[in-house]
């Protein structure tokens, strides 16, 4: 059965949503620079922007709210001659200045049967859709905001030859697939409407601090067994409820983030996406430790005063190194070594260079560390040095520091 307008506005909207974070530093050619060419256009995408050229969404929907921002929307819609995974040629208007709002990105309608019954075909077809609606939205809003915020340093020619669409590309391979599943919609293959009859099931959950979340539910007469899944759909916790109605606590000690509420009333299963608030935002500080010799140099990491770390979510640093490529004489940052905080809510992490390729940390040289976490909702919490807190919590991400002699 082909894609329809419906099912390609929810594969859009959830997309927007938990698709993957991009990350992107632009470089210029030679004879220009990554700097700020319009003040006004920056203000509108500091959010997701930095001075030097940095380009980071924590999920596809902030690239949207990007664009919006610089007055342009990206409309995604089924066109028989067009494909998502295809350049598309219009992109180039994007950096020409002359795009027509809204931007409609064609897919063709045969492109992919997300509700094919057979369980491996139906996620591979969605995954494919995935990653070409995240490629198309991720690639419009790089080449707009280097062009209309940095003035096109990257010197963009053809679409298909552009940074945007081989990054995107990059991030759309195999290796990947985690990212585009499974997502809401995802664990129970679809049923035939003309048979499907079954009663309405009431429960809810709301998103919460630790300690005070509640499964509240109502006409379960089988009583209620609910599984507690973390943001990689691995099992945290079982619980039982009795008949009727009723509310189950959950566990007090759950870490912030993202969880998937698997609900079984005897004669189905419903899954909801759950939120385990952060109390207070995660700072953390970082210091240049020089030692006996250039091998013993390191950063270290710690929690600010009165912050800690989240355990089991994928936090950790990356160490990145910025340099002058000697042919193209163009600057570029290139990761050097990395850490994940493993065991302990108060470690001091020890950043060194871990790839044997790389030079030892230089005092004289630029290096930049980025925290990361793999959890949807963390992740969304992220913030440069420049950003602003959202809901008053947030983590703190994106530290410059320039070692001296």
């Amino acid at each position: 059965m082909p894609i329809n307008d419906k099912d390609l506005k929810e594969q859009v909207e959830l997309t927007e949503r938990l698709g993957r974070h991009a990350n992107y530093q632009l470089r210029a050619q030679q004879g220009r620079k990554v700097k700020v060419r319009n003040e006004d256009k920056y203000k509108k995408v500091s959010r997701f922007v930095t001075r030097e050229g940095r380009i980071t969404f924590s999920k596809p929907g902030q690239a949207v709210d990007a664009m919006k921002s610089l007055g342009i929307t990206i409309y995604l819609k089924l066109d028989s001659s067009r494909s998502v995974s295809k350049p598309v040629e219009s992109l180039q208007r994007a950096v020409g200045g002359i795009l027509k709002n809204p931007y409609n990105v064609g897919v063709r309608p045969d492109y992919a049967n997300i509700q094919d019954t057979d369980p491996a075909k139906r996620k591979s077809e969605r995954i494919k859709l995935r990653k070409a609606i995240w490629h198309e939205i991720i690639e419009a809003a790089l080449l707009v905001v280097n062009d209309q915020v940095f003035g096109n340093p990257e010197g963009v020619i053809l679409p298909s030859d552009a940074f945007a669409d081989q990054y995107a590309k990059k991030i759309a391979s195999s290796s990947y697939d985690y990212s585009f599943w499974p997502w809401a919609g995802d664990a129970a293959p679809p049923q035939d409407k003309k048979t499907q009859k079954v009663e309405p099931v009431h429960w809810k959950v709301s998103d919460c601090c630790p300690g005070e979340i509640f499964i509240t539910y109502e006409s379960f007469p089988k009583g209620l067994k609910a599984r507690i899944l973390d943001y990689r759909f691995r099992l945290v916790k079982e619980l039982t409820g009795s008949p009727g109605n009723g509310s189950i606590a959950l566990p007090p000690n759950l870490e912030p983030g993202t969880y998937w509420v698997d609900v079984n009333d005897g004669s189905r299963i419903t899954r909801r996406e759950m939120r385990v608030l952060l109390k207070k935002s995660i700072l953390w500080e970082l210091t240049f430790k020089a030692g006996t010799s250039r091998l013993q140099h390191c950063f270290e990491i710690r929690p600010a005063s009165g912050s800690q770390w989240v355990l089991g979510k994928g936090l950790g640093f990356s160490l990145w190194h910025r340099f002058k490529d000697t042919r193209s004489g163009r600057e570029e940052d290139r990761e050097i070594g990395c850490i994940d905080v493993r065991s302990s809510r108060t470690e001091t992490l020890i950043l060194k260079v871990t790839k044997s390729t790389e030079a030892p940390l230089d005092p004289a040289e630029k290096y930049t560390v980025w925290a990361y976490v793999q959890d949807p909702y963390l992740d969304d919490l992220l913030v440069d040095d420049h950003g602003g807190a959202r809901a008053g919590v947030y983590i703190r991400w994106a530290r410059h520091y320039m070692a001296k002699k």
